[in-house]
């Protein structure tokens, strides 16, 4: 998966590119980089994943995940609701 420069330089953790396709990043200077991520595929134990900076916290659905990233005011409302549509048309092509 080849990065974009702009976005490279907002990246401070580990992501496994092979396990994870990463939703967004947004870019927040108070905190690092948050970079929402997917899992490529579903399984029964299946974790969603949301990095600020280095620390990386784990949700069970995208709709958590997302509702954190509001609660937290990484995202607002309508981004999130951007970002919801985004994760279910990748999961109906993949």
């Amino acid at each position: 998966m080849k990065i974009p420069e702009r976005i490279t330089k907002c990246l401070a953790g580990q992501i496994d590119f092979s396990t994870f396709y990463v939703l967004d990043v947004i870019p927040n200077k108070a905190h690092g980089s948050v970079v929402i991520m997917l899992p490529k595929i579903i399984t029964a134990n299946t974790y969603y994943g949301m990095s600020v900076g280095e620390q990386t916290y784990w949700y069970c659905t995208i709709e958590r995940t997302l509702d954190e990233a509001k609660r937290c005011n990484y995202i607002g409302r309508v981004k999130r609701a951007v970002l919801l549509l985004r994760a279910r048309r990748f999961y109906k092509k993949h």
